[in-house]
């Protein structure tokens, strides 16, 4: 017969229960009664890292945020224009040839400038910079003998998320890989060529890159920064509900009331009855049936039906709302801000946005510009201007507002006002039109609109 440990300390708990010595011994046995029950996670803020940033390309919040911001700067890509101006003793005047070869380099398969500008706004929004190499050359194709924009390779921000070189300092934090040359003052962009391989220098004049000119770091701030804690507690308290909504499902939470637990040992198969217990609270489900031991109960948890979750995320998803939304500076639920109302928050989106697409159209402009200065033109003489198609505002208040003023003023004709007040308005027949303009003549003009009898 061989004696394992757990027999040999249950033959010495023995002889000693059963010596006649009155010595004083040390308890080895737990006794009495304690409760076990599930218990719930803490919320760790997430570290703030390319990994971090690079995971969340696919969250609902950070994903979408950005998605939305994209469709709402980038809308009409039939209207979308590049041109190019001649400075003509001061005057700028279109050049239709420039523009025409403009607009075949923007729209070239290799280039798609409208593509790229979404890419260099996401990517601004994840990494603060967008890295690409533009390719430059004669098109053999078409004959022209001049240098062309013939590529623009995007190159992802989160390659450069390693350090390389012989840089003591690192400049950013989320991209270590971009940095400053310790003795020429350059900056340096050192990219992994495959995932966590050693980080290869490209050149600074093979590289192009677009940021936020108001941001003093060397490659800008994310966007999605401030937010990151914010998606945390969103996927925390989300992952919190779903498990309230499988207790709730498996019979509410688990508790069992444990009396007099015996040590791991032959009689219980070598799992003491805590570790059971917890292995039980650990793994129960709705599916899934365990047998207790005699010296266990399970207790009513009185699970509630009803949490706060749902109101938590509301909470936090109007702070991501509010974040990147600049209506809600003007005004809240409580109160009204600025004077603002619907109509003015509209109106400030609208122009935040025309904002954005501008910065975003300057700085694709300087990499236009290069045309003229491989092709040997005169500095100075020439210049482009990217045109990202303003939003159309779906504000029926505002186009009604519009035709009141064309009217007023008697600015707009019939047609024009038409399209503001009520596009479904029939059209004015000659013999009214006649008489409107008759009207016009006898009105005169107050900030208050007059409309016809």
């Amino acid at each position: 017969m061989i004696i394992t440990p757990e027999m040999q300390q249950e033959l010495i708990e023995f002889a000693n229960a059963t010596s006649s010595k009155k010595t004083a011994k040390a308890p080895t046995k737990e006794a009495g009664t304690e409760e076990l029950q599930s218990s719930g996670n803490e919320f760790v803020a997430p570290t703030i890292n390319a990994e971090t940033i690079y995971n969340l390309r696919h969250n609902v919040y950070a994903s979408g945020l950005i998605r939305k911001l994209i469709r709402l700067v980038f809308q009409s890509k039939d209207k979308f224009t590049v041109e190019v101006y001649e400075d003509k003793s001061g005057v700028q005047v279109r050049d239709d040839k420039l523009t025409a070869k403009f607009m075949k380099m923007a729209e070239r398969q290799g280039v798609r400038l409208w593509v790229q500008m979404k890419k260099s706004l996401k990517s601004d929004y994840y990494w603060g910079i967008y890295l690409s190499n533009p390719v430059w050359g004669q098109d053999v194709e078409s004959g022209d003998t001049d240098i062309q924009l013939l590529k623009v390779r995007h190159l992802h921000s989160y390659t450069f998320k390693t350090s390389g070189g012989s840089s003591t300092k690192t400049w950013s934090e989320i991209l270590p890989g971009i940095t400053l040359n310790e003795k020429s003052g350059d900056m340096e962009f050192w990219q992994e060529p495959e995932l966590n391989a050693t980080p290869v220098l490209i050149k600074k004049d093979n590289i192009f890159w677009v940021k936020d000119p108001s941001d003093d770091g060397l490659t800008g701030d994310p966007m999605i920064i401030p937010i990151i804690p914010v998606v945390g507690m969103l996927t925390f308290v989300w992952n919190a509900e779903m498990q309230h909504c499988n207790r709730v499902g498996a019979g509410g939470d688990m508790i069992i009331k444990l009396t007099n637990p015996q040590l791991a040992g032959i009689r219980n198969g070598n799992l003491g009855d805590v570790d059971y217990c917890n292995a039980v609270i650990k793994k129960s489900n709705k599916d899934t049936r365990f047998v207790f031991r005699e010296n266990m109960e399970l207790l009513d948890s009185k699970t509630k039906h009803d949490t706060n979750n749902l109101e938590i995320i509301d909470a936090l998803t109007r702070v991501i709302q509010e974040y990147v939304t600049l209506g809600s500076f003007m005004s809240s639920s409580q109160t009204t801000r600025l004077g603002g109302n619907e109509s003015s928050q509209k109106e400030l989106l609208y122009n935040s946005i025309i904002n954005l697409q501008e910065t975003i159209a300057e700085q694709w402009e300087i990499l236009l510009m290069r045309y003229f200065d491989y092709n040997q033109f005169p500095p100075g003489k020439y210049s482009v201007k990217i045109k990202i198609p303003p939003p159309q505002p779906d504000d029926p208040e505002l186009e009604i507002r519009k035709g009141e003023a064309l009217f007023l003023t008697q600015s707009g004709n019939e047609a024009l006002i038409r399209k503001y007040i009520d596009p479904n308005i029939p059209a004015m027949t000659d013999a009214e039109l006649t008489a409107l303009r008759e009207w016009y003549k006898t009105v005169v003009k107050t900030p208050t609109l007059i409309r016809p009898p």
